[in-house]
């Protein structure tokens, strides 16, 4: 008796490495469903939002802007892990912006997809500004994805606070 048991707590400890580790899922934020372009969550210029972005599930936001305009994205972390990656797509579906990392702590070695003129700065105090041109006039989207580690058990989260705001392009 005592040997099926070992036998099948060993089986058990084999079988998890390939099974990967168990997840443990974070609550979302009061916005959800924002996890398309459909279902995205309208920003107004200068007011602030306050989420959280939980791996497995992207936060998408929408904001509007013509041409010759420059959106800025400011992002506050507010805790929590911190291992974002963002995406801004045009009226047009294009990429403007991507990071291109899929782990935590790759921003260093995969340069991102931007357009000319676009940028992300980051300070150490934990604030991002993401800077794209909006060279159409249309809705613009924020994808904002929260990446991990391959062994983490609790699925990463981050707490932030986003302002979008737009400024003429300098000529």
């Amino acid at each position: 008796m005592q040997r099926s048991r070992a036998f099948i707590l060993a089986m058990g400890l084999l079988a998890l490495p390939m099974c990967g580790c168990p997840r443990f899922p974070r609550p979302e934020d009061n916005l959800e469903p924002n996890n398309t372009t459909e279902t995205a969550t309208e920003l107004e210029a200068g007011g602030p939002v306050d989420a959280r972005v939980v791996q497995g599930n992207l936060d998408v936001f929408k904001v509007t802007a013509g041409p010759g305009e420059v959106l800025i994205f400011t992002l506050e972390s507010q805790g929590e892990e911190d291992c974002a990656a963002f995406t801004v797509t045009g009226p047009d579906e294009n990429e403007l912006y991507a990071d291109q990392h899929f782990f935590c702590g790759g921003r260093d070695f995969d340069a991102p997809v931007a357009v000319e003129g676009a940028s992300l700065d980051m300070s150490a105090e934990g604030i991002y500004v993401l800077s794209v041109p909006a060279n159409v006039a249309g809705d613009y989207f924020l994808s904002i994805k929260e990446l991990g580690q391959v062994d983490n058990i609790f699925d990463f989260s981050w707490l932030y606070r986003l302002t979008a705001t737009t400024t003429e392009l300098a000529p």
